[in-house]
C-alpha cells in the first residue's frame, strides 16, 4: 500500500514528456494566434484612423465652402456683351463668383474665386482658385497671377446645382446651370464622389447663399 501511495504520488508531482510537448506547442499556437490578432487590430485601427482623417478633411472643406457660398457677393460685372450682369457663374463643373476670403488666407477685400476640378496625371482634384476681384475687368476669367489651394483629391466626379426664384418668385428648381444674369441663387448644391468611395465619401451638401440682391 505504502509503495502504491508513494509511486502516485510521484505522477501527481511532474509532468511526463508527452504532456510537455503537448503543452508547449498549445503555448506556440496560442502565441501565433496572438501575434496574427495583433497584426490584424494594427491594421484595423490604421484604416479606421485614415478613413477619419478622410473624413474630417471632407468636413473642413465643406464648412470653407459653405462659409464662401454664404458670403457670395451680389457685385457686377461687364459680360461678353459689354452689358452688365451679376458677378456669378454657375455651371454643372465649374462655380464662379465674389466673396471675401476667410482670414487665415490672409487677405482682405472681394476676391473673384472659381471651385472646380483639375486633372494632373489622370488624377482629378477639386480645387479652389481666386484673385482681387477687379469690377472694371470684364468677364470672370481668372488670370495665370490666381492663387490656388487643393482641397481633394482622388474624385471620380463633382456635380454642381443651383436652386433660387425668379423675378415673380416663382421657384426655379433645381438645375445644372444659372443662367438668371441678375441675381445670384438661393441655395448651390455641391455633389462629390471618389474613386476610393469605400475610405472616403462626400456628405449630402446643401449650401445657402445669404445676400438677396443684386448691387446696381
Amino acid at each position: 500500500m505504502r509503495l502504491r501511495h508513494v509511486t502516485t504520488r510521484k505522477r501527481e508531482a511532474g509532468f511526463t514528456l508527452l504532456e510537455l510537448l503537448v503543452s508547449m506547442t498549445v503555448l506556440g499556437l496560442l502565441g501565433v494566434m496572438m501575434v496574427g490578432g495583433l497584426h490584424f487590430g494594427a491594421r484595423v485601427w490604421e484604416r479606421t484612423e485614415s478613413a477619419a482623417q478622410d473624413q474630417n478633411r471632407v468636413a473642413a472643406v465643406q464648412a470653407l465652402l459653405r462659409r464662401q457660398v454664404a458670403q457670395m457677393q451680389p457685385q457686377q460685372v461687364r459680360g461678353a456683351d459689354r452689358r452688365p450682369r451679376v458677378a456669378f457663374e454657375g455651371t454643372a463643373e465649374r462655380l464662379v463668383f465674389v466673396a471675401p476670403l476667410p482670414q487665415f488666407l490672409g487677405q482682405g477685400g472681394y476676391h473673384l474665386i472659381a471651385v472646380e476640378t483639375e486633372t494632373e496625371g489622370g488624377a482629378r482634384s477639386l480645387v479652389m482658385r481666386w484673385q482681387p476681384f477687379d469690377r472694371e475687368r470684364p468677364g470672370l476669367t481668372l488670370d495665370g497671377g490666381a492663387r490656388k489651394e487643393v482641397l481633394a483629391t482622388g474624385l471620380r466626379s463633382l456635380a454642381f446645382r443651383y436652386f433660387g426664384h425668379d423675378r415673380r418668385g416663382t421657384p426655379s428648381g433645381w438645375l445644372a446651370a444659372w443662367n438668371d444674369a441678375n441675381q445670384l441663387p438661393q441655395l448651390v448644391d455641391v455633389a462629390v464622389t471618389f474613386e476610393d468611395s469605400v475610405e472616403e465619401s462626400w456628405p449630402s451638401f446643401v449650401a445657402a447663399v445669404m445676400t438677396e440682391s443684386v448691387e446696381r
